[in-house]
């Protein structure tokens, strides 16, 4: 019955060897946003085909782009 406890004990004690620590092989780099949103946006004109819902949604894409894009709008040359 010792002998059984002996094996337990080196067996358990196997479990408990720490490994180092595994640093990654390449440096992390630290990701970039660039914002180029207001390159391929247009302002866009209403048609006197386009329906009453259309136009509102053309008026609507127009004032988000002037605020988002202040610098692109048309007449901020």
């Amino acid at each position: 019955m010792k002998i059984v406890r002996v094996l337990l004990a080196a067996v358990l004690s196997g479990c408990a060897i720490q490994q180092p620590v595994q640093l990654p092989s390449a440096p992390i780099v630290p990701t970039t946003i660039v914002d180029k949103g207001c390159e391929w946006v247009k302002f866009i004109t209403a048609s006197a085909d386009d329906t009453e819902a259309t136009k509102r949604q053309i008026i609507a894409h127009d004032q988000a782009f002037v605020a988002n894009c202040p610098d692109a709008a048309p007449g901020s040359d």
